[in-house]
Protein backbone atom coordinates (compact mmCIF):
# COMPACT_ATOMS: atom_id res chain seq x y z
CA UNK A 1 0.00 0.00 0.00
CA UNK A 2 1.06 3.56 -0.61
CA UNK A 3 1.27 4.51 3.08
CA UNK A 4 3.95 1.89 3.71
CA UNK A 5 6.26 3.84 1.38
CA UNK A 6 6.09 7.14 3.25
CA UNK A 7 9.53 8.34 4.48
CA UNK A 8 8.45 8.07 8.12
CA UNK A 9 9.44 5.25 10.45
CA UNK A 10 6.32 3.86 12.02
CA UNK A 11 4.99 0.62 13.47
CA UNK A 12 1.55 -0.72 14.36
CA UNK A 13 1.62 -3.02 17.40
CA UNK A 14 -1.07 -5.18 18.91
CA UNK A 15 -1.88 -5.13 22.62
CA UNK A 16 0.91 -7.68 23.29
CA UNK A 17 3.55 -5.60 21.54
CA UNK A 18 3.79 -7.66 18.33
CA UNK A 19 4.36 -5.88 15.01
CA UNK A 20 1.32 -5.92 12.73
CA UNK A 21 2.53 -3.42 10.15
CA UNK A 22 5.54 -1.22 9.48
CA UNK A 23 6.77 1.29 6.94
CA UNK A 24 9.71 0.71 4.64
CA UNK A 25 11.56 3.43 6.55
CA UNK A 26 11.31 1.35 9.74
CA UNK A 27 12.59 -1.77 7.96
CA UNK A 28 15.49 0.22 6.55
CA UNK A 29 16.26 1.65 9.99
CA UNK A 30 16.40 -1.83 11.55
CA UNK A 31 18.12 -3.45 8.57
CA UNK A 32 15.48 -6.13 7.94
CA UNK A 33 12.82 -6.79 5.32
CA UNK A 34 9.49 -5.18 6.16
CA UNK A 35 7.58 -8.47 5.97
CA UNK A 36 10.03 -10.14 8.37
CA UNK A 37 8.95 -7.67 11.09
CA UNK A 38 5.33 -8.82 11.07
CA UNK A 39 4.30 -10.83 14.15
CA UNK A 40 7.67 -10.31 15.81
CA UNK A 41 7.69 -8.75 19.30
CA UNK A 42 9.03 -5.23 18.91
CA UNK A 43 10.93 -5.73 22.18
CA UNK A 44 13.34 -8.06 20.30
CA UNK A 45 14.75 -4.98 18.57
CA UNK A 46 15.01 -3.00 21.82
CA UNK A 47 18.22 -3.18 23.84
CA UNK A 48 17.78 -5.16 27.03
CA UNK A 49 18.30 -2.20 29.41
CA UNK A 50 15.54 -0.25 27.61
CA UNK A 51 12.92 -3.01 27.54
CA UNK A 52 11.49 -2.09 30.98
CA UNK A 53 11.01 1.44 29.67
CA UNK A 54 9.13 0.12 26.62
CA UNK A 55 6.88 -1.99 28.84
CA UNK A 56 6.18 1.00 31.07
CA UNK A 57 5.35 3.13 28.02
CA UNK A 58 2.86 0.59 26.70
CA UNK A 59 1.31 0.15 30.14
CA UNK A 60 0.84 3.88 30.59
CA UNK A 61 -0.41 4.27 27.01
CA UNK A 62 -3.23 1.75 27.45
CA UNK A 63 -4.04 3.15 30.89
CA UNK A 64 -4.51 6.65 29.39
CA UNK A 65 -5.30 5.98 25.69
CA UNK A 66 -6.28 9.57 24.97
CA UNK A 67 -2.80 10.93 25.67
CA UNK A 68 0.19 10.32 23.31
CA UNK A 69 3.38 9.22 25.09
CA UNK A 70 6.98 9.66 24.04
CA UNK A 71 10.34 8.37 25.18
CA UNK A 72 13.76 7.50 23.81
CA UNK A 73 14.80 3.90 23.19
CA UNK A 74 18.03 2.25 22.10
CA UNK A 75 17.38 -0.27 19.30
CA UNK A 76 19.61 -3.05 18.05
CA UNK A 77 19.69 -3.47 14.25
CA UNK A 78 20.21 -6.67 12.31
CA UNK A 79 23.83 -5.61 11.88
CA UNK A 80 24.19 -5.43 15.69
CA UNK A 81 24.47 -1.65 15.63
CA UNK A 82 22.83 0.57 18.22
CA UNK A 83 20.32 3.13 16.98
CA UNK A 84 18.76 5.66 19.33
CA UNK A 85 15.21 6.68 18.44
CA UNK A 86 12.63 9.04 19.84
CA UNK A 87 9.36 7.13 20.11
CA UNK A 88 5.94 8.77 19.87
CA UNK A 89 3.09 6.35 20.62
CA UNK A 90 -0.68 6.61 20.75
CA UNK A 91 -3.64 4.22 20.73
CA UNK A 92 -5.50 3.94 17.44
CA UNK A 93 -9.13 2.86 17.20
CA UNK A 94 -10.63 0.46 16.27
CA UNK A 95 -8.79 -2.57 17.55
CA UNK A 96 -7.00 -0.85 20.43
CA UNK A 97 -3.79 -0.90 18.40
CA UNK A 98 -0.63 1.07 19.16
CA UNK A 99 0.63 3.41 16.43
CA UNK A 100 4.30 4.20 17.05
CA UNK A 101 6.50 6.63 15.13
CA UNK A 102 10.29 6.42 15.38
CA UNK A 103 12.66 9.33 14.86
CA UNK A 104 16.36 8.56 14.87
CA UNK A 105 18.39 10.62 17.34
CA UNK A 106 21.70 8.75 17.02
CA UNK A 107 23.38 11.65 15.16
CA UNK A 108 23.12 13.66 18.37
CA UNK A 109 25.40 11.17 20.08
CA UNK A 110 28.33 11.74 17.74
CA UNK A 111 27.58 15.38 16.91
CA UNK A 112 27.54 14.78 13.14
CA UNK A 113 24.19 16.45 12.37
CA UNK A 114 21.10 17.90 13.98
CA UNK A 115 18.27 15.74 15.26
CA UNK A 116 14.69 16.01 14.11
CA UNK A 117 13.23 15.26 17.52
CA UNK A 118 11.22 17.85 19.34
CA UNK A 119 13.28 17.36 22.47
CA UNK A 120 16.47 18.32 20.64
CA UNK A 121 14.93 21.29 18.84
CA UNK A 122 13.46 22.85 21.94
CA UNK A 123 15.32 25.15 24.32
CA UNK A 124 14.17 22.97 27.19
CA UNK A 125 16.67 20.65 28.80
CA UNK A 126 15.05 17.22 28.46
CA UNK A 127 16.38 14.05 30.04
CA UNK A 128 15.54 10.45 30.96
CA UNK A 129 17.03 8.62 33.91
CA UNK A 130 17.08 4.82 33.87
CA UNK A 131 16.34 2.56 36.85
CA UNK A 132 20.09 2.20 37.48
CA UNK A 133 20.44 5.95 38.12
CA UNK A 134 22.24 6.67 34.85
CA UNK A 135 20.94 9.04 32.21
CA UNK A 136 19.49 7.25 29.19
CA UNK A 137 19.00 10.48 27.30
CA UNK A 138 20.13 14.08 27.72
CA UNK A 139 19.08 16.70 25.17
CA UNK A 140 21.92 18.75 23.66
CA UNK A 141 20.19 21.94 24.83
CA UNK A 142 21.70 21.26 28.26
CA UNK A 143 24.97 22.74 27.00
CA UNK A 144 23.39 26.13 26.22
CA UNK A 145 22.00 26.23 29.76
CA UNK A 146 24.79 24.68 31.84
CA UNK A 147 27.89 24.86 29.66
CA UNK A 148 28.27 21.07 29.95
CA UNK A 149 27.72 18.72 27.00
CA UNK A 150 25.13 15.96 27.08
CA UNK A 151 27.92 13.36 26.88
CA UNK A 152 29.33 14.63 30.16
CA UNK A 153 26.03 14.08 31.97
CA UNK A 154 25.65 10.65 30.39
CA UNK A 155 29.12 9.64 31.53
CA UNK A 156 28.83 11.18 35.01
CA UNK A 157 25.26 11.21 36.42
CA UNK A 158 26.38 12.91 39.65
CA UNK A 159 27.42 15.98 37.63
CA UNK A 160 23.72 16.87 37.68
CA UNK A 161 23.86 17.11 41.48
CA UNK A 162 27.26 18.79 41.75
CA UNK A 163 26.29 21.80 39.65
CA UNK A 164 23.30 22.61 41.89
CA UNK A 165 23.95 25.73 43.97
CA UNK A 166 25.11 24.74 47.49
CA UNK A 167 22.29 26.76 49.08
CA UNK A 168 19.61 24.93 47.05
CA UNK A 169 18.34 21.37 47.04
CA UNK A 170 18.61 19.22 43.90
CA UNK A 171 15.20 18.23 42.52
CA UNK A 172 16.31 14.59 42.68
CA UNK A 173 19.33 12.35 43.10
CA UNK A 174 19.87 10.02 40.10
CA UNK A 175 21.18 7.30 42.41
CA UNK A 176 18.03 7.36 44.56
CA UNK A 177 14.92 7.77 42.40
CA UNK A 178 12.84 6.18 45.14
CA UNK A 179 13.02 9.48 47.05
CA UNK A 180 11.65 11.49 44.14
CA UNK A 181 8.47 13.35 45.03
CA UNK A 182 6.26 14.40 42.16
CA UNK A 183 4.56 17.73 42.68
CA UNK A 184 4.50 21.30 41.43
CA UNK A 185 7.49 22.61 39.45
CA UNK A 186 10.58 23.22 41.57
CA UNK A 187 12.98 26.09 41.02
CA UNK A 188 16.63 25.98 41.96
CA UNK A 189 19.98 27.49 40.94
CA UNK A 190 22.87 25.88 39.15
CA UNK A 191 26.48 26.93 38.74
CA UNK A 192 27.36 27.08 35.06
CA UNK A 193 30.69 25.92 33.71
CA UNK A 194 31.71 29.57 33.15
CA UNK A 195 31.09 30.36 36.85
CA UNK A 196 27.77 32.10 36.32
CA UNK A 197 24.49 31.24 38.01
CA UNK A 198 21.27 30.24 36.28
CA UNK A 199 17.79 29.62 37.67
CA UNK A 200 16.16 26.35 36.59
CA UNK A 201 12.53 25.20 36.78
CA UNK A 202 12.26 21.41 37.03
CA UNK A 203 9.27 19.23 36.18
CA UNK A 204 9.30 15.45 36.07
CA UNK A 205 7.40 12.25 36.62
CA UNK A 206 8.42 8.71 37.48
CA UNK A 207 7.82 5.88 35.03
CA UNK A 208 6.72 2.74 36.85
CA UNK A 209 6.18 -0.86 35.79
CA UNK A 210 4.41 -3.85 37.28
CA UNK A 211 3.89 -3.61 41.05
CA UNK A 212 4.96 0.04 40.88
CA UNK A 213 8.58 -0.84 40.19
CA UNK A 214 10.50 2.30 39.21
CA UNK A 215 11.63 2.09 35.59
CA UNK A 216 12.98 5.59 35.27
CA UNK A 217 12.35 9.32 35.48
CA UNK A 218 11.44 11.66 32.66
CA UNK A 219 12.24 15.28 33.35
CA UNK A 220 12.30 18.74 31.82
CA UNK A 221 14.44 21.63 32.99
CA UNK A 222 13.91 25.14 31.69
CA UNK A 223 16.07 28.15 32.39
CA UNK A 224 14.00 30.85 34.06
CA UNK A 225 16.77 33.29 35.00
CA UNK A 226 15.25 36.13 32.99
CA UNK A 227 11.80 35.31 34.34
CA UNK A 228 13.14 35.40 37.90
CA UNK A 229 14.77 38.75 37.23
CA UNK A 230 11.50 40.13 35.88
CA UNK A 231 9.66 38.68 38.86
CA UNK A 232 12.16 40.30 41.23
CA UNK A 233 11.78 43.63 39.45
CA UNK A 234 8.00 43.28 39.71
CA UNK A 235 8.26 42.53 43.43
CA UNK A 236 10.46 45.58 43.89
CA UNK A 237 7.97 47.70 41.97
CA UNK A 238 5.13 46.37 44.12
CA UNK A 239 7.10 47.20 47.27
CA UNK A 240 7.79 50.70 45.95
CA UNK A 241 4.09 51.06 45.14
CA UNK A 242 3.19 49.97 48.67
CA UNK A 243 5.63 52.50 50.08
CA UNK A 244 4.31 55.29 47.86
CA UNK A 245 0.71 54.37 48.72
CA UNK A 246 1.51 54.42 52.43
CA UNK A 247 3.26 57.78 52.06
CA UNK A 248 0.32 59.12 50.08
CA UNK A 249 -2.16 57.96 52.74
CA UNK A 250 -0.06 59.57 55.47
CA UNK A 251 0.34 62.77 53.46
CA UNK A 252 -3.42 62.84 52.89
CA UNK A 253 -4.10 62.29 56.60
CA UNK A 254 -1.64 65.02 57.61
CA UNK A 255 -3.22 67.44 55.14
CA UNK A 256 -6.70 66.57 56.47
CA UNK A 257 -5.41 67.16 59.98
CA UNK A 258 -3.91 70.52 58.98
CA UNK A 259 -7.17 71.63 57.33
CA UNK A 260 -9.21 70.45 60.34
CA UNK A 261 -6.96 72.35 62.74
CA UNK A 262 -7.11 75.47 60.56
CA UNK A 263 -10.90 75.32 60.42
CA UNK A 264 -11.14 74.74 64.15
CA UNK A 265 -8.59 77.36 65.20
CA UNK A 266 -9.64 80.07 62.77
CA UNK A 267 -13.15 79.63 61.41
CA UNK A 268 -14.80 77.86 64.36
CA UNK A 269 -13.10 80.14 66.89
CA UNK A 270 -14.09 83.21 64.87
CA UNK A 271 -17.71 82.08 64.73
CA UNK A 272 -17.63 81.29 68.44
CA UNK A 273 -16.40 84.79 69.22
CA UNK A 274 -19.12 86.26 66.98
CA UNK A 275 -21.72 84.19 68.83
CA UNK A 276 -20.44 85.45 72.21
CA UNK A 277 -20.62 89.05 71.02
CA UNK A 278 -24.14 88.50 69.75
CA UNK A 279 -25.18 86.96 73.07
CA UNK A 280 -23.72 89.91 74.97
CA UNK A 281 -25.88 92.25 72.90
CA UNK A 282 -28.96 90.11 73.43
CA UNK A 283 -28.31 90.00 77.17
CA UNK A 284 -28.81 93.77 77.42
CA UNK A 285 -32.51 93.11 76.99
CA UNK A 286 -33.44 95.94 74.65
CA UNK A 287 -33.47 93.80 71.48
CA UNK A 288 -33.28 90.33 73.04
CA UNK A 289 -36.51 89.23 71.41
CA UNK A 290 -35.72 90.52 67.94
CA UNK A 291 -36.50 87.54 65.60
CA UNK A 292 -33.69 88.31 63.16
CA UNK A 293 -31.10 88.32 65.91
CA UNK A 294 -32.48 85.10 67.42
CA UNK A 295 -32.34 83.44 64.01
CA UNK A 296 -28.77 84.69 63.54
CA UNK A 297 -27.84 83.16 66.89
CA UNK A 298 -29.31 79.79 65.84
CA UNK A 299 -27.46 79.91 62.51
CA UNK A 300 -24.19 80.56 64.33
CA UNK A 301 -24.79 77.69 66.76
CA UNK A 302 -25.62 75.23 63.97
CA UNK A 303 -22.70 76.43 61.83
CA UNK A 304 -20.27 76.01 64.73
CA UNK A 305 -21.53 72.50 65.41
CA UNK A 306 -21.45 71.55 61.72
CA UNK A 307 -17.88 72.82 61.41
CA UNK A 308 -16.82 70.90 64.51
CA UNK A 309 -18.35 67.74 63.05
CA UNK A 310 -16.59 68.42 59.76
CA UNK A 311 -13.27 68.90 61.55
CA UNK A 312 -13.81 65.62 63.38
CA UNK A 313 -14.68 63.83 60.13
CA UNK A 314 -11.59 65.22 58.45
CA UNK A 315 -9.29 64.11 61.25
CA UNK A 316 -10.01 62.96 64.77
CA UNK A 317 -7.99 65.01 67.27
CA UNK A 318 -8.50 62.23 69.84
CA UNK A 319 -6.43 59.89 67.64
CA UNK A 320 -3.37 62.10 68.18
CA UNK A 321 -4.13 63.33 71.70
CA UNK A 322 -5.44 60.17 73.42
CA UNK A 323 -4.73 57.29 71.02
CA UNK A 324 -6.56 54.78 68.86
CA UNK A 325 -8.82 53.29 71.57
CA UNK A 326 -10.26 56.65 72.63
CA UNK A 327 -10.69 57.77 69.03
CA UNK A 328 -12.65 54.62 68.05
CA UNK A 329 -14.76 54.81 71.22
CA UNK A 330 -15.77 58.41 70.53
CA UNK A 331 -16.30 57.63 66.83
CA UNK A 332 -18.66 54.78 67.70
CA UNK A 333 -20.71 57.00 70.01
CA UNK A 334 -21.14 59.64 67.30
CA UNK A 335 -22.16 57.13 64.67
CA UNK A 336 -24.46 55.44 67.18
CA UNK A 337 -26.34 58.73 67.46
CA UNK A 338 -26.35 59.23 63.70
CA UNK A 339 -27.52 55.75 62.61
CA UNK A 340 -29.43 54.61 65.68
CA UNK A 341 -27.72 51.27 66.29
CA UNK A 342 -26.35 50.16 69.65
CA UNK A 343 -22.54 50.41 69.64
CA UNK A 344 -20.65 48.02 71.94
CA UNK A 345 -16.90 48.62 72.21
CA UNK A 346 -14.37 46.41 73.99
CA UNK A 347 -10.59 46.45 74.08
CA UNK A 348 -8.05 43.90 75.17
CA UNK A 349 -4.30 44.39 75.25
CA UNK A 350 -1.29 42.33 76.24
CA UNK A 351 2.28 43.61 76.12
CA UNK A 352 0.98 46.61 74.22
CA UNK A 353 3.56 48.68 72.36
CA UNK A 354 3.24 52.17 70.84
CA UNK A 355 1.61 52.18 67.44
CA UNK A 356 3.23 53.83 64.45
CA UNK A 357 1.29 56.71 62.92
CA UNK A 358 0.76 54.79 59.67
CA UNK A 359 -0.84 51.78 61.40
CA UNK A 360 -2.96 53.80 63.85
CA UNK A 361 -4.31 56.12 61.15
CA UNK A 362 -5.05 53.21 58.82
CA UNK A 363 -6.88 51.16 61.46
CA UNK A 364 -8.96 54.17 62.49
CA UNK A 365 -9.92 54.80 58.86
CA UNK A 366 -10.84 51.13 58.37
CA UNK A 367 -13.02 51.17 61.48
CA UNK A 368 -14.72 54.40 60.46
CA UNK A 369 -15.58 53.11 56.97
CA UNK A 370 -16.89 49.79 58.31
CA UNK A 371 -19.04 51.45 60.99
CA UNK A 372 -20.52 53.78 58.38
CA UNK A 373 -21.18 50.77 56.10
CA UNK A 374 -22.98 49.03 58.97
CA UNK A 375 -25.20 52.07 59.43
CA UNK A 376 -25.93 52.62 55.74
CA UNK A 377 -26.31 49.06 54.44
CA UNK A 378 -26.57 46.48 57.21
CA UNK A 379 -29.79 47.70 58.92
CA UNK A 380 -28.22 46.46 62.15
CA UNK A 381 -29.57 47.07 65.64
CA UNK A 382 -26.26 46.27 67.36
CA UNK A 383 -22.66 46.70 66.18
CA UNK A 384 -19.92 45.21 68.36
CA UNK A 385 -16.31 46.27 68.03
CA UNK A 386 -13.30 44.54 69.60
CA UNK A 387 -9.83 46.08 69.44
CA UNK A 388 -7.11 43.62 70.42
CA UNK A 389 -3.39 44.33 70.63
CA UNK A 390 -0.38 42.32 71.78
CA UNK A 391 3.32 42.61 71.11
CA UNK A 392 2.89 41.42 67.51
CA UNK A 393 -0.66 42.01 66.29
CA UNK A 394 -3.31 44.67 66.12
CA UNK A 395 -6.74 43.17 65.46
CA UNK A 396 -10.02 44.94 64.74
CA UNK A 397 -13.12 42.73 64.87
CA UNK A 398 -16.51 44.18 63.89
CA UNK A 399 -19.77 42.23 64.15
CA UNK A 400 -23.28 43.33 63.35
CA UNK A 401 -26.67 41.62 63.52
CA UNK A 402 -27.86 43.14 60.26
CA UNK A 403 -29.23 41.60 57.10
CA UNK A 404 -25.88 40.24 55.94
CA UNK A 405 -24.89 39.49 52.37
CA UNK A 406 -23.20 36.91 50.14
CA UNK A 407 -19.47 37.79 50.07
CA UNK A 408 -19.01 36.03 46.72
CA UNK A 409 -21.75 37.97 44.98
CA UNK A 410 -21.11 41.31 46.69
CA UNK A 411 -17.31 41.28 46.80
CA UNK A 412 -17.18 44.53 44.82
CA UNK A 413 -19.65 46.35 47.04
CA UNK A 414 -19.66 48.33 50.27
CA UNK A 415 -16.10 49.64 49.81
CA UNK A 416 -14.52 46.33 50.87
CA UNK A 417 -12.17 46.06 47.83
CA UNK A 418 -10.62 49.44 48.69
CA UNK A 419 -10.18 48.46 52.34
CA UNK A 420 -8.75 45.06 51.38
CA UNK A 421 -6.28 46.69 49.02
CA UNK A 422 -5.00 49.06 51.70
CA UNK A 423 -4.81 46.22 54.23
CA UNK A 424 -2.73 44.24 51.75
CA UNK A 425 -0.45 47.22 51.24
CA UNK A 426 0.24 47.15 54.98
CA UNK A 427 0.92 43.41 54.91
CA UNK A 428 -2.23 42.60 56.87
CA UNK A 429 -5.21 40.33 56.38
CA UNK A 430 -8.96 40.94 56.05
CA UNK A 431 -11.56 38.22 56.50
CA UNK A 432 -15.29 38.52 55.88
CA UNK A 433 -17.92 36.13 57.21
CA UNK A 434 -21.49 36.87 56.23
CA UNK A 435 -24.63 35.34 54.83
CA UNK A 436 -28.05 36.75 53.97
CA UNK A 437 -30.01 37.20 57.20
CA UNK A 438 -27.07 36.13 59.40
CA UNK A 439 -25.22 39.38 60.04
CA UNK A 440 -21.62 40.17 59.17
CA UNK A 441 -18.23 39.72 60.87
CA UNK A 442 -15.19 41.50 59.50
CA UNK A 443 -11.74 41.10 61.02
CA UNK A 444 -8.63 43.07 60.11
CA UNK A 445 -5.21 42.04 61.40
CA UNK A 446 -2.09 44.17 61.09
CA UNK A 447 1.42 43.43 62.31
CA UNK A 448 2.72 46.87 63.27
CA UNK A 449 6.44 47.48 63.56
CA UNK A 450 7.70 49.54 66.51
CA UNK A 451 8.43 53.10 65.42
CA UNK A 452 10.55 55.78 66.97
CA UNK A 453 8.98 58.03 69.58
CA UNK A 454 8.60 60.79 67.04
CA UNK A 455 6.55 58.54 64.76
CA UNK A 456 4.34 56.91 67.38
CA UNK A 457 0.95 58.07 68.58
Amino acid sequence: MLHTHVPISYLVLDTEGRVLKSSYATAELLGVHRLHLVQLPFSEFVQEDCRPLLLALLKQLYAEPAEPISCELALCTAAQQTVHVQVQARVREPGNLCLMTLTEVSPLRDGQKNSDTLADQTAAWEFWVGPDGRFIYMSPSCQAITGYRDEEFLADPELFVRIVHPEDTPPFYPSDLGQYRQGPPQEYRIRRRDGGTAWIRHEGHLVTGPEQAILGLKGTNREVTHERQLRQQLEQSVEELKKLTAELNLSEERERRRIAQALHDQVVQGLAIGKLNLESVLDKGEIADHPVLQELKSILEYSIQDLRDLCFDLSSPLLYDLGLESAIGFLGEKLEQKFGYNFVFNTWARDKKPLGEEVAVAMYQFCRELLINAGKHAEASTVSCLLFQDDERLVLNLQDDGKGFDPERCREGFGLPSIRQRVNYLGGTLTVKSAPGAGTTIEITLWPATKSAKETL
